[in-house]
């Protein structure tokens, strides 16, 4: 559908086998791009039985995958919830492959708790990763974008939550209506570099969701 060749793609949260982010990298693949992975660090005993019983290794695998497309891969291990450490993931991003055209800021996590019982700790996790990491990532690869010219396109993953309000994941629904909000001034600014910023706002839950209703996470998309 798309002829992506000569194009490079960074995807962040994309460590996870049922996750969107390697569903992204590998459409991406798919199309022609070279493709930038990323993650935090993964020990194994934190991958999912199916994970562990199919050998799975985190970035590894993706990138493996993502070469099997016929184009150049690179997992980059990076906390997005650290400005140091996302800077130092695009320029080597851009070492590397020359150029980002395309940033996917997938990485996200979720914590439910009822407001009042939410601890600041909870609040600050999610909104250091929803919303701090995603604006880190977006200000660097914008940067490079503008600074390189030519253009691009940046996407954020928001959520239904991130247009209504749901209950028992407060910092999660603030946290994706800040993104919403961010990709909007986004593509203001950056429109006149011909560089594109859209949010999507994704419903439903990963496939593989956990089933406990104190702490939930989305797997695959913690970055």
């Amino acid at each position: 559908m798309y002829d992506f060749k000569g194009k490079v793609a960074l995807v962040t949260g994309a460590s996870h086998k049922r996750g969107f982010g390697r569903a992204i990298a590998l459409r991406f693949a798919g199309e022609g791009a070279d493709v930038v992975v990323s993650s935090r660090h993964r020990p194994p005993e934190h991958f999912t039985q199916e994970e562990k019983s199919e050998g799975w290794r985190g970035l590894d695998s993706v990138v493996d995958e993502v070469r099997g497309c016929g184009v150049r891969g690179l997992g980059i291990t990076a906390d997005i919830t650290d400005s140091r450490q996302v800077n130092e993931m695009v320029d080597r991003a851009v070492s590397e492959f020359g150029r980002i055209d395309f940033l996917l800021a997938n990485a996200g996590i979720m914590i439910e708790s009822p407001i009042i019982d939410l601890k600041e700790e909870d609040w600050r996790k999610v909104l250091a990763t929803n919303l701090d990491g995603v604006f880190y990532c977006c200000q660097a690869a914008a940067r490079h974008m503008v600074a390189r010219g030519g253009g691009g396109a940046i996407v954020t993953i928001s959520s239904i939550s991130g247009k209504v309000g749901r209950p028992n994941i407060g910092a999660y629904v603030a946290s994706k209506f800040g993104v919403i909000g961010l990709t909007q001034v986004l593509a203001v600014e950056l429109g006149p570099h011909n560089i594109r910023a859209n949010a999507v706002c994704r419903v439903g839950f990963s496939p593989i969701w956990p089933t406990t209703k104190k702490h939930r996470r989305w797997p695959g998309r913690r970055g």
